[in-house]
């Protein structure tokens, strides 16, 4: 008997343009993969088909923090498309989120990353080092005092 790895399986139903409800067929595929994969049917997502579990849960945001941690957290990029993940998480396992604020972990985790690292953030807007408009102010008079043209914005 043959088998199938599951990411195979996926890649297959993924890529089929005549199944009529594409859809629906992703998410038997990957309610499949969850059953087989080990993972209680009251965790998975009918409708979706995804894994829903505390552990999937913790996995997802250990993920979002780890990529906060090293790589800085821009307002544009980076917060809406964590909020999202975020707010799909919160409406599907409220009991999961409540009280789990990740932006403000995966500041504190990148403020320490920074800080034992010794060299700076490279995200220009990163919302651990981004100054205060009143911290901005300050340093453009001391840019203009000091003659020099430019501005901290």
């Amino acid at each position: 008997m043959r088998t199938y790895h599951p990411r195979n399986v996926l890649r297959h139903f993924a890529g089929r343009s005549d199944i009529p409800d594409h859809a629906t067929s992703m998410a038997d595929a990957r309610i499949a993969l969850c059953i087989a994969s080990g993972v209680a049917l009251e965790d998975i997502d009918p409708a979706s088909g995804y894994d829903r579990s505390r552990h999937s849960y913790d996995r997802v945001r250990s993920s979002w923090i780890d990529s906060m941690r090293q790589h800085g957290i821009s307002p544009y990029y980076d917060v809406p498309r964590m909020e999202k993940v975020y707010t799909r998480w919160a409406e599907k396992r409220p009991e999961f989120t409540a009280g789990d604020d990740w932006l403000t972990a995966g500041r504190e985790a990148h403020a320490e990353f920074v800080k034992g690292h010794g060299h700076p953030c490279r995200v220009s807007d990163c919302v651990v080092h981004a100054l205060t408009d009143y911290e901005a102010q300050l340093v453009d008079e001391l840019l203009e005092l000091l003659g020099i043209e430019g501005t901290s914005r």
